[in-house]
């Protein structure tokens, strides 16, 4: 489980919610957020231990975003190129492509 997970790094957590951010670094609780109250304080903990760190992105640089909202055309191949996958059609089109320009070049060198 995460709180059983020690590391010796600090771990940054990217957010896009100044709301959020705000209530992991203060002491400041609201009536409308008691729902989340432990895990609040759980976070708030572990930011006062200086074992996590909340940090502002940009809602259009928000990785986690490409998985759980829709994203708009021009930012979606940023985002899946950060989280390291590949269109499977292309990579796979172009192995076969490289495969035979290597086969015919094997065939015109004999």
């Amino acid at each position: 489980m995460f709180w059983e997970y020690k590391s010796s790094k600090l771990q940054k957590v990217p957010n896009d919610n100044l709301s959020t951010i705000m209530l992991a670094y203060t002491r400041v609780l609201h009536a409308r957020i008691k729902h989340i109250e432990l895990d609040l304080y759980f976070a708030r903990e572990k930011v006062m231990q200086k074992e996590l760190e909340v940090h502002h992105v940009q809602s259009q640089d928000q990785i986690a975003d490409v998985l759980i909202k829709a994203i708009s055309t021009s930012n979606f191949p940023a985002l899946r190129h950060k989280l390291r996958v590949e269109d499977l059609s292309t990579s796979l089109l172009l192995q076969i492509v490289i495969k035979l320009l290597k086969t015919e070049q094997e065939k015109t060198q004999y």
